[in-house]
């Protein structure tokens, strides 16, 4: 909670105490308590109307509605793709149903997943060993005593 432990609240608290007395400070404490309910009340109503205003709330439900479906389709077609792959060993002549559905599957995975979890990617790019970016040798490091 904001970076305050458990000394420094107590310590909030006693000189809270000092500062405002016993007999203000659960007066003060209620008043602190209505004041950010106040608060909690107006910004999720300042939400609801920008909600209502733009239509985002009818705009996300129809691309959950659509990410659902297309979810459902790439299961339903990877299930049938590994049905028929188990029962026929038979190759298609059209390219487009050659294609293997669990690359589709994983893009779509990808797309869903948070990018703070997804592991490192590396580089394609060869390393040059003679950049601009690379720092060069400390020329003191090579002399001998």
């Amino acid at each position: 909670m904001f970076g305050i432990g458990m000394p420094e609240m107590l310590l909030l608290l006693a000189v809270a105490l000092i500062v405002f007395g016993p007999k203000k400070l659960p007066d003060l404490a209620k008043s602190m308590g209505r004041a950010l309910g106040e608060f909690k009340r107006a910004t999720s109503e300042i939400k609801e109307n920008i909600e209502d205003q733009t239509g985002l709330g009818e705009v996300r439900d129809s691309l959950n509605e659509v990410q659902d479906n297309i979810k459902a389709q790439v299961d339903l077609g990877i299930a049938e793709s590994t049905k028929t792959d188990t029962t026929t060993d038979n190759q298609t002549d059209n390219p487009k149903e050659a294609a293997p559905l669990s690359k589709v599957k994983d893009a779509f995975d990808e797309l869903n997943t948070d990018p703070s979890e997804a592991p490192p990617t590396t580089s394609s790019k060869p390393s040059n060993a003679g950049d601009a970016d690379d720092p060069e040798p400390d020329p003191r490091e090579n002399i001998t005593s």
